[in-house]
């Protein structure tokens, strides 16, 4: 995954032509390495205070994340196969949150329309599935949302709980953060036809990643949209943001199709 970093003080890239940097990672986290990079790449960032993440391995760190079950991604167990539990990812697909007018923008590089073709398959709109993208590191944005397991409650077991809390994390050099970046986003149309809210559809952040409810009939012109590679645009009423805080504006959510490079 590309990173972007700088390797000031540490090696000249021109006496290199081009560097791979490897980190060590627990067993336990070879799941999130396999299907979600991103969250693995970050959360190893937040922990040693360097934005995205550090290119120096820690050889003898406590494990990050050890039971994907206890993540919102358990519930696409049955998408990449039999205990996987990961949301599909989209090569060159990126996901982000204005702060301050609260749009959500899927952006998405119009050579992966084949490979969006693919994962669209996936999704049975007569089960009320859920559709489900990964993005990638959004190199213009300035924070980005976080996924920490943190132990929980008992379960009368005498076992601990584990849960995962959202934090947001940015460069030590970024004050107020106008730009975060998400790690995924995922649309399920309502079960019945009433609408909630104002406009009928909510968005929520889940994790390190944004969670939307929307009518039917917007599910299905997103998916048409989606197949013909044509940009689309509805709206949602905010639940709540970052740390659980209300929103009282709506928010345009976008999927735009690139045709230069770039994230």
């Amino acid at each position: 995954m590309e990173s972007g970093q700088c390797f000031h003080g540490l090696v000249n890239p021109a006496d290199f032509g081009s560097l791979l940097v490897c980190r060590l990672v627990h067993t336990r986290e070879v799941p999130y390495l396999m299907h979600a990079p991103l969250r693995l790449l970050l959360r190893l960032g937040e922990e040693e205070g360097v934005y995205p993440c550090s290119l120096i391995s820690h050889r003898y760190r406590p494990a990050l994340f050890h039971d994907p079950s206890r993540s919102v991604y358990s519930m696409f167990k049955d998408v990449l196969g039999p205990r996987q539990g990961m949301i599909p990812r989209l090569r060159e697909c990126t996901i982000t949150l204005e702060q301050g007018s609260g749009q959500i923008s899927v952006s998405i590089a119009r050579k992966r329309h084949p490979d969006l073709g693919a994962l669209l398959r996936l999704y049975s709109p007569d089960t009320d599935g859920v559709l489900a993208i990964g993005g990638e590191l959004c190199q213009f944005a300035d924070a980005h949302l976080v996924a920490k397991e943190t132990p929980g409650n008992g379960n009368g077991s005498g076992q601990q709980q584990v849960g995962l809390e959202t934090a947001l994390f940015s460069a030590k050099t970024v004050s107020k953060p106008t730009v975060t970046g998400l790690s995924f986003i995922a649309v399920a149309a309502h079960l019945s036809g009433r609408s909630v809210g104002l406009s009928g559809n909510v968005a929520a952040v889940v994790e390190d990643g944004v969670a939307v409810t929307c009518r039917r009939e917007d599910m299905k012109s997103l998916l048409s949209s989606l197949n013909n590679a044509v940009d689309f645009t509805m709206t949602a009423d905010w639940l709540f943001t970052f740390q659980r805080k209300k929103a009282q504006k709506k928010c345009p959510i976008k999927f735009i199709w690139r045709l230069k490079p770039g994230l």
